[in-house]
């Protein structure tokens, strides 16, 4: 592929969705100016330090006397759950944005809670511009979580609710996306797709459970795609199947994410 067909392409790619390029710019723009003039939730040193203990963790995870330090002689205001070995979820994203800032500054968490934070706004446009292939009313999307207080507010920091809402409307993207081949006989899903929904599936529930109505909102709305159609066992029978397979993948990721002791459903 030559260089001058990638630049048409590229070119081309954000012609088509210059109303969210556009956004992008606008988005972090507002993020550099404004990341200094939020102060830190009642919670948030809590999150970040369970990231922070969970790197120690890692690194001393079979140090007997790290383990009762953290258990006995932890901070005061640190209770039993949020320490690693009893946390009920994920503690993977307060851990990777305290690798990215080791001094613990929390305006550079702020930041990096606003910059990620994009990606929310990304999923939304995706689901819209899936809908009706046009970029003008895929923008509404990013632009009206944009203008809603408890979305925006929450970005900067919070560090568990945005995170799992980005995963959540990513994953009901890719249901939109990959159900619309249950036209024909087959599923149409290939191992890519089992894995990519089964990681995203299990990531979300990882940060919070209300990632388990995702592999029931795959089997629901395929149920109805397929009810619309002839040959409704032998094709409900696959897409059970199908969704099973997401589940089990979707378990593995989730084991991994949360690979704490008190978090071990298999153990």
């Amino acid at each position: 592929m030559s260089n001058k067909f990638k630049f048409r392409r590229a070119t081309s790619l954000i012609k088509s969705h210059s109303y969210l390029c556009l956004f992008i710019l606008l988005y972090l723009a507002i993020s550099l100016l404004t990341y200094k003039d939020y102060g830190p939730t009642s919670d948030e040193k809590v999150e970040y330090d369970t990231g922070k203990y969970l790197l120690e963790y890692y690194k001393k995870t079979t140090d007997i006397d790290f383990v009762n330090n953290l258990v006995s002689n932890g901070p005061n205001n640190i209770a039993k759950r949020h320490l690693p070995l009893f946390s009920s979820y994920s503690r993977i994203y307060p851990a990777v944005l305290n690798i990215l800032n080791p001094n613990f500054y929390f305006e550079w968490f702020h930041l990096q809670n606003m910059i990620i934070g994009l990606f929310l706004f990304l999923s939304a446009y995706l689901c819209l511009y899936l809908a009706y292939k046009d970029q003008k009313k895929a923008i509404v999307a990013p632009i009206l979580l944009l203008f809603t207080p408890v979305v925006y507010g929450h970005i900067p920091a919070n560090p568990k609710d945005i995170p799992f809402a980005s995963l959540y409307i990513f994953g009901v993207y890719l249901i939109s996306k990959y159900l619309r081949g249950i036209e024909t006989s087959k599923a149409c899903l290939n191992s890519f797709r089992f894995i990519l929904l089964g990681a995203v599936f299990g990531v979300a529930t990882g940060i919070r459970t209300a990632g388990l109505t995702l592999p029931a909102i795959y089997f629901v709305a395929g149920a109805i795609k397929i009810f619309k159609d002839k040959e409704i066992k032998d094709r409900l029978v696959e897409h059970f199947f199908n969704t099973a397979t997401i589940v089990v993948v979707s378990l593995f990721f989730l084991d991994s994410n949360c690979s704490f002791h008190g978090s071990k459903f298999f153990c």
